[in-house]
């Protein structure tokens, strides 16, 4: 999850500024050589990675920015088509979801100077960020107390990880990249599914999605970030029972799930 950025990082106030900050793309105009993209500086990069005219947006995360189980274009491409459509301008993304990913692994994936992922993230106009829940075992569950004593320190230690995620997002954007952290709707299956599995497993999985969503709070307002609160846009769009919202495995999101996200980071960073 540098000196203050608060005069930096564009915040709700800002949103003029953050939006005209994506449509400028400062430094991101690129050229074609031979099939391989230049940025001004001549640094190449790979197709398809950096900033158009729209900016640049970049993707970071587990299953869900990955759109597993959905069959459909996962909410970082829902994002990135409004924005182009807004701006009547390319805009490109990178997404480097994948499942399974912990904040640890996200973390150590961007530690890598030479990456791709790396080398978008120094042209990116915005980054989201969607990371914690792979941090919990499922299988404690069923016989984890109210005060969550079964996942021990891990909550803290997500927290961190995601507060170094942004800090490092921060380092090499130089502060011009907006980050949206999103929460969760649940850490663990939801809906139809989740409710399959019985009473305990609902109330440690509606509690630990609290906590992970408070940490996931916290570590995005402490890094001057937006936090985006996806438990509250499924409850807005279809009630307490996700059902609709989700995937066959009561998982991950489908169709519906995406788009609901991807309006949720669209009205939080104002940019479409």
């Amino acid at each position: 999850m540098s000196p203050p950025r608060s005069a930096r990082r564009p915040g709700r106030g800002r949103a003029e500024a953050a939006t005209r900050a994506v449509a400028a793309a400062v430094g991101t105009v690129a050229i074609v050589v031979s099939g391989v993209f230049l940025l001004r500086d001549g640094s190449p990069v790979t197709q398809g990675v950096l900033g158009g005219p729209g900016g640049s947006i970049v993707s970071l995360g587990d299953s869900v920015p990955a759109g597993s189980q959905c069959d459909c274009r996962p909410f970082p491409g829902l994002v990135r088509d409004a924005v182009a459509r807004r701006l009547a301008a390319d805009t490109y993304v990178l997404n480097d979801g994948a499942g399974g990913l912990t904040s640890g692994n996200v973390l150590a994936r961007i530690s890598v100077d030479s990456s791709t992922t790396v080398t978008a993230l120094r042209s990116a106009t915005a980054v989201t960020l969607t990371v914690g829940a792979n941090d919990f075992d499922e299988g404690s569950a069923t016989g984890c107390d109210e005060n969550l004593a079964c996942y021990g320190d891990r909550i803290d230690a997500m927290q961190r990880n995601v507060a170094s995620i942004i800090a490092r997002v921060d380092q090499l954007s130089g502060g011009h990249a907006m980050v949206l952290v999103t929460g969760y709707w649940g850490v663990f299956r939801d809906g139809a599914v989740g409710a399959a599995r019985g009473a305990q497993y609902v109330r440690t999985a509606r509690l630990l999605t609290v906590r992970v969503n408070s940490a996931l709070r916290a570590a995005a307002t402490a890094r001057s970030a937006v936090y985006v609160d996806v438990d509250a846009a499924f409850t807005a769009s279809a009630g307490a029972d996700r059902t609709s919202l989700l995937a066959r495995d009561g998982d991950q999101p489908n169709a519906a799930g995406h788009r609901v996200i991807a309006d949720a980071l669209l009205a939080a960073c104002h940019c479409a």
